[in-house]
């Protein structure tokens, strides 16, 4: 008897100090990830770029929003590295395609590996 094993493995989708600077130019350069899921256990590794932030007490809700797209079809991850320092700050750094209102992105804050579920809004 044939069976079809669907073997699944999380992603580990790491953005650092390169894509927040081209998401800070002009004309603004986003990071396209094609395939999250959370249900695989994907994460969006943000260590490089919120470790200190998150490190002095900051909380992530501060550093990180994740918007859904008026297309339908995406989401947006913007980053506030400052947080509340520099509040509402945040640049666009990434588009999370198949990323819907409701839905839950995992974000790693920090090099110990803290993680955030942000609630996609």
């Amino acid at each position: 008897m044939l069976e079809d094993i669907k073997v699944t493995s999380a992603d580990q989708f790491v953005l650092g100090t390169g894509d927040l600077a081209a998401a800070q130019g002009t004309p603004p350069v986003l990071a396209d990830i094609l395939d999250y899921s959370n249900q695989k256990g994907d994460k969006v590794d943000l260590s490089a770029l919120l470790d200190q932030a998150f490190g002095s007490g900051q909380k992530a809700t501060d550093l990180i929003q994740v918007t859904h797209d008026a297309n339908g079809t995406s989401s947006t991850l913007a980053v506030d590295v400052q947080g509340t320092n520099t509040p509402n700050q945040y640049v666009s750094l990434a588009h999370l395609d198949n990323v819907h209102a409701g839905d839950v992105v995992t974000a790693i804050l920090d090099h110990a590996q803290h993680t955030a579920q942000l609630h996609v809004g």
